[in-house]
């Protein structure tokens, strides 16, 4: 039996702005503390709504993925053949 391994990764940030160690050097918001702020040219937040907001999106998409993650590994338990 072949059993798939999936990764996923949930992030507000762009991969590909992050240095070597992880850090963030990109241009937005990263806190509530930058409501008002601008960032790449235009304001990101008008709101502590707007970051609760996203932040709750995050949150489900992350507990979606689980479950999906959950069920797949369920799945791939009852195949009693390669696929």
């Amino acid at each position: 039996m072949t059993v798939s391994v999936h990764q996923f990764r949930v992030t507000k940030y762009d991969p590909s702005l992050r240095a070597e160690g992880g850090a963030y050097f990109g241009d937005d918001w990263t806190s509530i503390n930058d409501i008002g702020r601008t960032f790449r040219g235009r304001q990101q937040l008008r709101d502590a709504g707007a970051v609760l907001l996203c932040e709750r999106l995050r949150a489900n998409s992350t507990g979606e993925l689980s479950r999906a993650s959950t069920s797949m590994r369920s799945a791939s338990s009852r195949q009693t053949t390669d696929c």
